[in-house]
This record gives structure tokens, C-alpha cells and sequence, in this order.
């Protein structure tokens, strides 16, 4: 059984080399960047907003960055 384990880890690594190196290729090929493959990052204040507009209120962060945070309107409302 362990000799099995070993030829699928041995697999999938060789197989895990394989994609990584075409996409690469793929990459400098089409002139991909990192933005066009990831999307557009998004801000710590942000992604906190998000959580917050969703309910999720349990978060340890300092007080000056909660008051930074709710200082700035929310996605959420200045869409509608």
C-alpha cells in the first residue's frame, strides 16, 4: 500500500510540474499579467466593509481602523 501511495505522490507531482511549467508558457505567450489572471485585488478596508455589511461583527482589529472603516461608505449602499 505505501509503495502505492508513493507512485501517486510521485504522479502528481510530475503532473503538478507539467501544468505549472505550460501555464508559464501560457503566460509570456499571451502577455498575461497578474491582474489578468487574479482580478482586481481588493483593499483591507474593503474586504472588512464586506464582512461588515454581511453581519460578521467578531473581528479583533484596532479602534482607529474600525473608525476609518465605518467613516467611509459601504459598496453596498452607494450603489444603490
Amino acid at each position: 500500500m505505501a509503495v502505492l501511495e508513493e507512485q501517486t505522490v510521485a504522479a502528481r507531482a510530475a503532473e503538478f510540474e507539467e501544468v505549472l511549467a505550460d501555464v508559464r508558457t501560457k503566460v509570456t505567450e499571451y502577455g498575461f499579467t497578474k491582474r489578468d489572471i487574479f482580478g482586481r485585488g481588493r483593499s483591507r478596508r474593503f474586504r472588512f466593509r464586506a464582512l461588515l455589511d454581511r453581519g460578521i461583527h467578531c473581528l479583533k482589529v484596532s479602534p482607529s481602523f474600525l473608525e476609518h472603516v465605518l467613516r467611509q461608505p459601504s459598496n453596498k449602499q452607494s450603489r444603490e
